[in-house]
């Protein structure tokens, strides 16, 4: 005759798999918020090194495994969204609105943009005038030094 434990009669087999992955959610929490990048953080405006669209397709495809976070060396949330399967889709999804919304930053806090790769040189007057604009609020103090510099470099197809 098998083995009868009258404590565990009430849990299925996914009860008992959500009881093994809820301490791995916790920790993935509670790691989130250890290291949770506020906008004051040195790298909060810059761009990462690491290309928009591998990022974007990873996302879009494995985004579930979290193929995309090893990509860019968050190993820690990788491992964490593989297990729970991108939190059942739901993280997943989340992670490609901020990476299409280029609010999605690397391991290093940089920021993961869309630079556009258009061959045809913008015509100048509208840049010009752009950057004149941006550089009178750098010296109102309304932007600083290093927004202009981000947001020139933009203009500019840099």
């Amino acid at each position: 005759m098998p083995y009868f434990n009258p404590q565990l009669a009430f849990l299925g087999g996914g009860e008992i798999i959500l009881l093994l992955l809820l301490p791995l959610l916790v920790f993935g929490i509670i790691h989130f918020l250890k290291n949770f990048k506020t906008d004051d953080t040195p790298n909060s405006n810059k761009p990462s090194p690491k290309e928009f669209f591998p990022v974007f397709l990873l996302c879009f495809f494995f985004g579930i495994l979290g193929i995309h976070r090893f990509y860019l060396g968050k190993m820690g949330t990788g491992v964490l969204m593989a297990l729970t399967l991108g939190g059942f889709g739901i993280w997943a999804l989340i992670d490609c609105i901020l990476i299409l919304t280029n609010n999605f930053r690397d391991s290093d806090g940089m920021v993961i943009m869309y630079k556009s790769t258009s061959s045809v040189p913008s015509s100048g007057v509208g840049t010009a005038s752009e950057i004149e604009t941006l550089s009178s609020l750098k010296d109102k103090g309304i932007i600083t030094e290093e927004e202009f510099d981000i947001k020139k470099k933009q203009l500019l197809g840099l």
